[in-house]
């Protein structure tokens, strides 16, 4: 599992939320023996105005001295996160975003850590860094809120969340999540799929359909146990004093309102995600699952953008279509 997750590459401008994200990278790293980066991507020195940025030789001497208490800060972050010997890194862009994922396919990273919340006072929403980073990375995103209690005091998360949409992306999705959990040591992992409400003006005639109709619900509880058999979660554990205890739910709700919910009462230390491959088009115009969830919940979110992608000719499924699936049997 380490292989999964390295290398590890922690983008920064230095603030508290980015302080957070690092200190819980750190712990992630740690159990794993992941390969660390950090990196601050800077933009241009101001030039006067017969000067180009990085050529005029007054640039220049900024840009450089700028970089050096740069890399001198990063050290200082690098500290006081916990993070071992971690590679340091600062690049100049006018686009962080774009930067960010130049920088990870670079060096190959497997996994991008960051915060919510960056140096201008914007979350997770239209036009941030994180979002961006969130919808284009080439590998795979943790988003950690500042809010987060066990970002003070990183630690191995004790309880993951798995949402599942039965889409082709979750048998590598769950078999992902499966591998992470056993690495961290989790101690339960809970499976969820959520029954999206019909699309009709009423809500009583979605309410009545799905209680008239039990074996909605009857069918996507068998859909879950059998995805988790085929994603290897009912194989023995490699510890066996450490086991795996795996759970499945059926919930009902717009998905994102409706995980918040789920993590709450659950108590989900961290929330693994993937990608939605069926419907780009309509997340890149209203908001995807992965950024609703990221505003709603208090734990880190990963989403599984590499690990979990799709297999381009397995059969997909959406939403609660679960006639000829083979996820669902009778038995």
């Amino acid at each position: 599992m380490a292989s999964s997750l390295s290398p590890l590459v922690i983008p920064t401008d230095l603030s508290a939320s980015a302080a957070s994200a690092a200190a819980y990278a750190a712990g992630l790293a740690r159990a794993v023996g992941a390969e660390v980066h950090l990196l601050l991507v800077l933009g241009w020195p101001d030039a006067g105005p017969f000067e180009t940025p990085g050529d005029a030789p007054s640039a220049a001497a900024e840009e450089a001295a700028e970089t050096e208490r740069a890399l001198t800060a990063l050290a200082a972050a690098a500290e006081a996160a916990g993070l071992e010997a971690p590679t340091l890194a600062v690049r100049r862009s006018r686009t962080p975003a774009a930067e960010i994922g130049r920088y990870a396919d670079e060096v190959g990273a497997r996994l991008l850590v960051m915060g919510l919340c960056g140096r201008e006072s914007l979350c997770i929403g239209a036009g941030s860094v994180a979002t961006t980073v969130l919808q284009t990375a080439p590998c795979d995103v943790l988003v950690v809120p500042r809010r987060t209690p066990s970002t003070d005091a990183p630690g191995p998360p004790g309880r993951l969340l798995v949402p599942v949409d039965f889409s082709s992306a979750s048998v590598p999705l769950v078999g992902y999540a499966a591998g992470l959990a056993r690495a961290l040591g989790v101690a339960h992992l809970d499976l969820v799929h959520v029954l999206e409400p019909l699309p009709v003006p009423f809500r009583w005639i979605d309410e009545t359909v799905v209680d008239l109709v039990p074996e909605i619900r009857n069918r996507a509880g068998r859909a879950l146990a059998n995805l988790a058999e085929l994603a290897g979660l009912n194989a023995p554990d490699a510890d066996p004093s450490h086991p795996l205890e795996v759970r499945q739910y059926v919930e009902r709700g717009k998905p994102a309102r409706t995980l918040a919910r789920v993590v709450q009462a659950l108590g989900s230390d961290l929330v693994v995600l993937g990608p939605h491959a069926e419907r780009p088009v309509l997340e890149w115009l209203l908001g995807s699952v992965a950024e609703g969830v990221v505003r709603r919940v208090t734990c880190p979110v990963l989403v599984a953008r590499r690990s979990a992608a799709p297999d381009p000719h397995a059969h997909a499924h959406a939403g609660t279509q679960f006639a000829d699936d083979p996820l669902v049997t009778d038995s």
